[in-house]
């Protein structure tokens, strides 16, 4: 039985430290920055994810190899949720935003490996005001219908038909932005 609970805390302590540094991580970054509060979830997200996928790049994985890790990994978070969330449990609207999360926070690391800025907070807050981080579950354009049940296959089923096109989203706005302000928040390293 100790053996057990052992291999248990060994599997569970590296996942549960990465994620509380995030969360107490992006709750000072809201309140040093004067953030709404809606931003502390989506950083969050968004953060942890970059960060992993640049961590692997650092270790010498591909761009697709990375990507799949991470997308995988934050659907193993979104699925584990489902039954170890204390309170009430994530809607599918909420899945489906953490999941976009996820993935813009790919983008933006992909997007610094040829680019640089200030800070990834200065991108996630671009991409927030432009709709892309997800700030609210509002931003996902559904109605009401989807928010009452956890519909995580539905969810994810929506994330991987949309994958592509939120990466897209997220190039071409952080690509345009840092045009548009003579590359404040970005300028290309090849350049």
């Amino acid at each position: 039985m100790r053996k057990l609970l052992a291999l248990a805390l060994l599997i569970a302590l590296p996942p549960l430290a990465f994620y509380g540094w995030f969360e107490v991580s992006v709750r000072r970054i809201v309140t040093e920055q004067g953030l709404d509060g809606s931003y502390r979830n989506a950083l969050k997200h968004a953060s942890a994810s970059s960060y992993l996928y640049s961590g692997l790049r650092l270790l010498g994985l591909s761009e697709a190899i990375a990507e799949e890790m991470v997308v995988r990994c934050g659907m193993v978070n979104e699925f584990a949720e489902l039954y170890v969330k204390r309170g009430k449990p994530d809607t599918t609207l909420e899945i489906m935003k953490d999941l976009q999360n996820n993935m813009v926070g790919i983008g933006v690391a992909k997007w610094l490996e040829n680019n640089s800025a200030e800070t990834r907070v200065t991108l996630f807050v671009v991409l927030g005001q432009q709709g892309i981080l997800a700030l609210s579950q509002n931003t996902l354009g559904f109605s009401d219908s989807r928010e009452s049940a956890a519909d995580y296959p539905g969810a994810k089923n929506w994330f991987m038909a949309r994958r592509e096109q939120i990466d897209r989203d997220v190039q071409s706005t952080l690509d345009i932005v840092a045009r548009r302000n003579g590359n404040l928040i970005g300028t290309s390293m090849g350049e």
